[in-house]
């Protein structure tokens, strides 16, 4: 059986596990999910590397997560701080990673786009084939502002054996043919969906409208409390908010301050946030890299009443034509993102009007079988073309 080395950034749906040895991911679905399935189709071990303002020394450590891998390793590194010495510094932590990988003997490197250096070290100096696991397009990934921003991009250019796409509505089509090598093999793919929970009738919802994601500037949380904070003072409501992020406290303490009736909860096991989707009357998403992530994908396959933003930069172009494929004005309602409170005026609309909201469901429910697929056929997708190198 062929052995895969998964390097993997430790996104905070995996920190809880990590730390407490038991696997009980709440986060970055597509990569557990790829996991369940692999540990059927190899041999599975995983390096995830953690970047944090708290670390202040280098360590690998052995991690046994009990119920799921019976060996794993935590790679703490320090924030890089200054240009070029910091870079020297990382890129002999990437040379010391790299010697420890090849003592564990294995057969494919998998590495998600975190750890691009070290998916370029084993290209150039192994024979091992490289897949490399791109989970959308940064800002960072597309424009060159300096030195550094062109010779990181520069990177993308070894031609890997095998470049695994989220499609998430952020261009990634545009940016594939743009920046990665020609001969890389590319495999875009939008992400799956788990099974619908049965809505219970006379149910009690759980939260009048719904934020889930990583509480972060890039998804939007500041504008999000921005909005409910005005929202508030025109009609009664109870906000809910699922997840975890360096924007969590700051979050809370405006809701608070302004005495929102909200609840914020960190860490629940994906399979529990189907509740939330389930007994919420509106789910919002202010994700301002693209529209078609996971998240969005589970709440138009629970059925919820949706808004989708619309953007005015150029970026926004790309985000809403890619977005529009699937999130038809049929299915979803859209609005402006860059017009202040104007999500907050959409929701007092959408509120007061029960029925238009019941039509735009009933349409969503109607066409969500032609354009979604289950966890299965998607990772089996990707477990096929790895199974070829």
């Amino acid at each position: 059986m062929k052995k895969i080395i998964y390097i993997s950034r430790l996104f905070s749906g995996f920190q809880k596990s990590v730390s407490e040895g038991k696997w009980k991911p709440s986060g970055a679905t597509t990569i557990f999910k790829f996991f369940h399935f692999a540990k059927k189709n190899f041999e599975l071990e995983v390096f995830f590397t953690h970047r944090d303002k708290s670390i202040k020394n280098f360590k690998i450590k052995k991690k046994k997560l009990r119920n799921f891998f019976k060996l794993s390793w935590l790679i703490e590194l320090p924030e890089k701080n200054f240009f070029l010495i910091s870079d020297i510094i990382h890129l002999i932590y990437d040379f010391i990673i790299f010697f420890k990988i090849l003592k564990r003997k294995p057969s494919i490197i998998y590495a998600t786009n975190q750890n691009l250096m070290l998916a370029v070290l084993f290209k150039l100096f192994t024979n091992y084939p490289v897949v490399l696991r791109v989970m959308g397009v940064f800002d960072v990934m597309r424009t060159k502002k300096n030195l550094k921003d062109y010779l990181f991009q520069l990177l993308y250019k070894v031609q890997f054996d095998l470049v695994v796409i989220t499609e998430d509505g952020s261009g990634t089509e545009e940016w594939a043919n743009q920046t990665l090598n020609k001969f890389s093999k590319k495999l875009i793919l939008i992400n799956g969906v788990d099974k619908v929970l049965k809505i219970k009738k006379n149910r009690k919802y759980y939260s009048d409208i719904l934020f889930v994601g990583r509480l972060e500037s890039g998804k939007g949380i500041k504008e999000f409390v921005q909005n409910i904070i005005y929202l508030s003072k025109k009609i009664k409501i109870k906000v809910g908010i699922i997840g975890s992020g360096p924007d969590k406290k700051l979050a809370y303490n405006l809701l608070k301050k302004n005495n929102i009736n909200f609840f914020i909860n960190e860490n629940v096991p994906h399979h529990q946030v189907m509740k939330y989707f389930a007994n919420t009357k509106i789910y919002v998403s202010l994700n301002k890299r693209g529209n078609i992530s996971n998240t969005n994908l589970e709440a138009f396959n629970n059925n919820c009443t949706m808004l989708i933003p619309n953007f005015n930069s150029p970026l926004g172009e790309v985000i809403d034509k890619s977005t529009k494929l699937l999130f038809t004005n049929e299915t979803v309602f859209y609005y402006d993102f860059d017009k202040k409170y104007n999500l907050a005026k959409k929701i007092i609309f959408l509120l007061k009007n029960d029925k238009l909201r019941k039509i735009r469901k009933k349409n969503l429910f109607k066409i969500r079988k032609f354009f979604l697929t289950g966890w299965h056929e998607r990772i089996r997708e990707e477990i096929l073309e790895v199974k070829k190198l």
